[in-house]
């Protein structure tokens, strides 16, 4: 009896050890004095490592977290660059606005398995991204400033091999309650912010231009795994109404409206019944011209999270749920 105590204490504190915390990575408050260039591995000085704001000299890079129940760090425990980072990211973005000809936007939001840490792999990737990014409207001489947002969630509860997998369920949970809490607000924001500046420029619309001039705030939102569910969720209302709104307006052969200018979804990790819908309305509506898409989503065959983790848990999670078709059971797991 004693031998068995003894291995599950040290089972449970291995399980312990091994859970990450719910803390904010970004818990200093944007300074654009520092230079917080990335290096080639895309890592960053220790000063900016943990800012609301890494300013480089061809790119900013904002960072907006979000807590399991899907709501902003309260200031009286974690400070209030913590707690006022959807505002600090707002107001950055004006700024960059008034001193630029334009923006050039991009938001990911992060998936299974990651985090806002300084040295997280998609936060290095996303830096060399700006950067690149930054170097083609360098060539162009657009005069267009690229801006980064990167939306973050605890995607890492587990820092143990195997509990990596265990957590699908719930990090699926804190994904949907992201998916439903401040993440709405930041979604809308960024919508009304672009269509604010692109109306002060003269457009006629949030996303139109005019003899196809570009316009004065563009933006790419990209969504990974859990991330993409996230993303869905906040665009998914606004994609049905652009794809029914020419009909419904009377004028079937006028252009969609756009909520952004493109949506990506990179293996995106959510049951494909709730992608049903939209598709089902984007595959009957007639198109009398092209118009590029409104949304893109990516899956690789050898990602093993959608591949085989996803499908398992859902799986599991599907055994007491009902479905009317072989088609809807398949979309229903994967």
């Amino acid at each position: 009896m004693a031998l068995v105590l003894r291995v599950v204490t040290i089972a449970l504190a291995t399980l312990l050890c091994a859970c990450t915390s719910l803390v904010p990575y970004r818990t200093i408050e944007a300074n654009a004095t520092i230079d917080c260039g990335a290096n080639s591995d895309g890592q960053v000085s220790l000063d900016c490592s943990e800012r609301v704001l890494e300013r480089a000299p061809s790119y900013d890079l904002l960072f907006v977290e979000f807590d399991d129940q899907g709501l902003q760090f309260p200031s009286e425990r974690f400070g209030k660059p913590a707690a006022f980072q959807i505002e600090s990211a707002i107001d950055r973005l004006k700024l960059l606005a008034a001193d630029h000809k334009g923006l050039s936007v991009v938001v990911f939001v992060l998936g299974w398995n990651h985090n806002a840490s300084s040295d997280d792999d998609n936060v290095k990737n996303f830096r060399r991204l700006l950067h690149n990014a930054a170097l083609i409207e360098r060539a162009d001489s657009s005069g267009y400033r690229v801006v980064g947002l990167y939306v973050a969630w605890r995607g890492l509860s587990s820092t143990l091999g195997p509990l990596k997998y265990l957590s699908f369920w719930a990090r699926k949970s804190a994904a949907l309650h992201v998916a439903q809490g401040s993440s709405r607000e930041l979604f809308s924001r960024l919508r009304g912010f672009k269509c604010a500046q692109n109306a002060k420029a003269g457009l006629p619309g949030c996303n139109e231009t005019a003899s196809g001039a570009r316009p004065k705030v563009q933006t790419l939102m990209i969504g990974h795994s859990f991330g993409g569910l996230v993303l869905f969720n906040a665009v998914s209302g606004a994609l049905i109404e652009s794809l029914t709104h020419a009909q419904d307006s009377g004028d079937p052969a006028g252009p969609s409206q756009r909520y952004g200018d493109m949506v990506v979804l990179l293996n995106p990790a959510f049951e494909a019944t709730r992608y049903t819908p939209l598709h089902r309305i984007a595959t009957l509506r007639k198109y009398y011209r092209y118009q590029a898409p409104l949304m893109v989503s990516i899956t690789t065959t050898a990602d093993q999270a959608t591949g085989k983790a996803f499908p398992f848990g859902r799986f599991i999670n599907g055994i007491f749920e009902r479905v009317t078709s072989d088609e809807e059971d398949t979309a229903n797991t994967n």
